[in-house]
């Protein structure tokens, strides 16, 4: 069965990096299809799991300099041009490992990225470990399903489902063995805002979303042409990162570290302007030079600021209205995923996962439907590869 939602959704930005070799399915018995997803599955869990480790060892045991993203950037670049292909996600984990502002899901869509040359650069497999990886890194393997389901697999066959079926439980096992099962981020919503409220929220996004996904391609043809001189103008992200770093210190390091935060409601002013506005920057130039994909992580984050900072406007207008600022947070960060990515429906399943409340699913829809659908109109409907060359 045909996908009737695959090509309709091309037009966004690509959540993961671009894999170039496509061959089908059927090229291999479905007996060994199975075997690699299982053996690429456990690989990108333990992976995530060991890197989310690292990650959090890292913010404990020490506090990096403004500067951390200068050298991580330049041993980034020497590593994409002389490590071997399968080693080249070290590149991308040394630069998130030093605060630049990438979700740490990146780093593991690098890594499957890598190894999947291993079993003959299958891109339903490759499918697969994106899968496994979005289970295993934040608890959520209806999300990664319906991903997969929306916006990955161009048909729905016993043949490409099963295997997404089953690298979605296997990173489910993994989550259970090394974080109990509990999703690596939750909220409690205590007041749904109104259907108003969802709409102006959704237009908020909807714009800013088709701006990203606009500025995103202008960086992807400013950064691409000067990388064709020199990959050392690669390097303009990460002066820009280290300049933010030093202007705003501890406010645009590992993005894990906010997003308890801000699905708390605990923020001030000035981060939700290095959320909405410092980490966008630096992410649309370091996706647009190094073709990382725009991950997850950002997307939640940037929508999150956004919402939160219209809610406090809007409350401010009218301070009898009650809205809840976890509630608004949410609304945020599915719609900037919904209109981002073009992943409507796995939004949705996104803020029922995260809330575990059906109060969610009616100004939830009203918000990222407005959003994604403002986001398509102005975005452009012609697919355009948002991913730099590799390097």
């Amino acid at each position: 069965m045909r996908n009737f939602l695959y090509n309709f959704n091309q037009t966004g930005l690509s959540l993961t990096p671009e894999h170039q070799s496509s061959p089908s399915p059927a090229e291999q018995g479905f007996a060994r299809l199975l075997l690699h997803v299982v053996i690429t599955g456990i690989a990108v869990s333990l992976f995530s799991q060991g890197f989310l480790f690292l990650l959090r060892w890292i913010s404990d045991a020490t506090e990096l300099p403004f500067y951390a993203p200068l050298p991580a950037t330049i041993a980034w670049i020497l590593i994409s041009r002389f490590a071997p292909a399968l080693f080249r996600f070290f590149g991308i984990s040394v630069g998130v490992s030093a605060g630049i502002p990438l979700g740490f899901e990146s780093a593991v869509f690098g890594f499957n990225k890598a190894i999947n040359p291993l079993f003959g650069s299958n891109v339903l497999l490759y499918h697969c470990g994106t899968v496994a990886a979005i289970a295993a890194c934040f608890g959520t393997p209806l999300v990664a399903i319906c991903l997969a389901l929306e916006l990955l697999l161009s048909e729905w066959t016993i043949r490409t489902v099963i295997p997404v079926l089953l690298a979605a439980a296997i990173g489910t096992l993994c989550t259970w063995l090394f974080q109990s099962g509990i999703p690596l981020f939750t909220i409690t919503v205590k007041e749904p805002v109104t259907w108003s409220v969802g709409l102006a929220i959704g237009l908020l996004i909807g714009l800013w979303s088709a701006a990203t996904i606009s500025l995103t391609k202008v960086f992807k043809k400013w950064i691409g042409a000067l990388a064709n001189k020199s990959h050392w103008w690669l390097l303009i992200p990460a002066v820009i990162a280290s300049l933010i770093c030093f202007y705003s210190p501890n406010h645009i390091t590992n993005l894990n570290g906010y997003m308890g935060d801000l699905l708390q409601a605990r923020v001030t002013l000035f981060l939700l302007f290095a959320l909405g506005i410092l980490n966008w920057l630096t992410w649309c130039l370091y996706n647009a030079g190094f073709g990382t994909g725009a991950g997850i992580l950002p997307l939640l984050l940037n929508g999150g600021a956004w919402a939160l900072f219209a809610g406090l406007l809007i409350q401010l207008s009218v301070p009898s209205l009650k809205l809840d600022a976890v509630f608004m947070v949410l609304l945020g960060m599915t719609a900037m995923f919904a209109a981002g990515s073009r992943a409507l429906v796995t939004a949705l399943v996104l803020g029922l996962e995260l809330s575990r409340s059906f109060e969610f699913i009616l100004p939830g829809a009203i918000t990222c439907i407005t959003a994604y659908s403002l986001s398509y109109l102005l975005a452009g409907k012609q697919r355009s590869s948002l991913n730099a060359p590799a390097l």
